[in-house]
């Protein structure tokens, strides 16, 4: 049993080797199964008492559309015809117009640029999903419905980091809401629908469609690496924060980035929209519900799947350093942990790790699971989180 554990430490430790040359990243330290200093703290982690992990690739907790039992995948009976998808959702998909700068301009004139993008209305009390970009830096937020009905919007609650917004449209009576679905579930190939925008508002409720080409697409921002759906539907400039539709009529996504590059066509992508439930919850009412980022004060890594079958290793990501005063530290994590779960949910990637953490805000405990390969243990513990910018 020692000598399967000394193996398999060993394996674990050659990942953590593999992953430096893969990231370029420089490690400090490592991991010493025969130094007392380095077993697991007393009082603050403790064996982990639950199931042996494995290499399940369940990610975060799913949103099931209310009322709806969700299945895996998608027979022909759940089919919708397209045109009767749109004509059930079109009035529940909006122009969200925007104005942005001031009035303090030469001779007193305004310097202002107007803009607009899409929008649907996730209940009926008019608060619309859109995204982030779209609203930002707005000074007037008009809402505008399919049959050309205008009420103003109030921007409620962004998201930068995901490019994510709520507006309130105010004064309006509600002409139809969408059913939201589970874009866990979504698979490659399946047929998709975007209603939304292209170019102005003259073009309001246009519909293309195209099938999911691909999940879990890893796209760098200026904030973080986050994954997105990537579709072949036509996405054009005013279709963002537009709902993207599976063929049962749900919302799976929200339309977002598209890559516009010489010689490339039909390559567009969405944020699924669990990302968005689980950051608002289901009856988002003010901005004070968007939670402050945290940090844990770790640098982690991806594990390939190839890497993680060679080894053995459990499903998680790699601990590749432990900043000093983190929240991390205070809990007892080191570098070379591998950590499995967090706050009750297995932890299958670094997008994911980051949806799991914007559901917490500073000052929050949270519990958490890690394999130590050194001992070839799993232990767990619980950390404080700190607001983003301390640790």
């Amino acid at each position: 049993m020692n000598g399967h554990k000394q193996r398999r430490a060993r394996g674990l430790a050659w990942i953590l080797s593999s992953l430096v040359v893969l990231s370029g990243c420089t490690i400090f330290g490592g991991s010493n199964p025969n130094n007392p200093s380095e077993r697991a703290p007393s009082g603050v982690l403790s064996p982990w008492t639950g199931s042996a992990q494995s290499k399940s690739t369940t990610g975060a907790t799913k949103v099931s559309a209310p009322g709806k039992n969700q299945t895996q995948g998608m027979g022909m009976k759940d089919r919708l015809d397209i045109p009767d998808l749109v004509e059930a959702n079109a009035p529940a998909v909006v122009t969200v117009a925007v104005r942005k700068g001031s009035g303090g301009g030469i001779f007193g004139l305004g310097q202002y640029e107007e803009g607009v993008g899409s929008g649907f209305f996730i209940d009926a009390r008019g608060l619309v999903a859109t995204n982030n970009h779209v609203v930002a830096g707005a000074s007037k937020v008009n809402i505008i419905l399919s049959d050309g009905t205008q009420a103003p919007g109030k921007v409620l609650w962004t998201d930068p980091a995901n490019d994510l917004a709520i507006v309130q449209a105010q004064n309006l009576q509600v002409p139809g809401v969408v059913t939201i679905g589970n874009s866990d579930t979504i698979r490659v190939g399946e047929g998709v629908v975007a209603i939304g925008n292209p170019m102005s508002a003259d073009f309001a409720g246009t519909v293309t469609s195209g099938i999911v080409s691909a999940k879990n697409r890893k796209i760098r921002t200026r904030e973080g690496t986050f994954e997105y759906l990537q579709i072949d539907a036509a996405i054009n400039g005013g279709n963002s924060g537009g709902p993207l539709f599976n063929l049962k009529g749900e919302v799976i996504g929200i339309n977002s980035a598209k890559i516009a590059q010489s010689g490339i066509e039909g390559m567009a992508f969405s944020i699924p929209i669990n990302v968005l439930m689980e950051k608002i919850g289901k009856n988002p009412t003010t901005k004070d519900q968007a939670n402050e980022p945290v940090s844990l004060g770790v640098v982690v890594q991806d594990i390939p799947l190839e890497l993680r079958e060679r080894y053995n290793a459990p499903e998680g990501i790699m601990i590749m350093e432990v900043k000093g005063g983190s929240a991390a530290e205070a809990a007892g994590v080191r570098k070379g942990d591998i950590l499995t779960q967090f706050g009750g949910e297995k932890v299958t990637s670094i997008v994911q790790l980051n949806t799991l953490k914007s559901k917490y805000k500073p000052g929050d405990s949270v519990t958490f699971v890690i394999f130590r390969d050194a001992e070839g243990k799993f232990y767990q513990g619980t950390m404080v989180l700190k607001q983003a910018n301390s640790r």
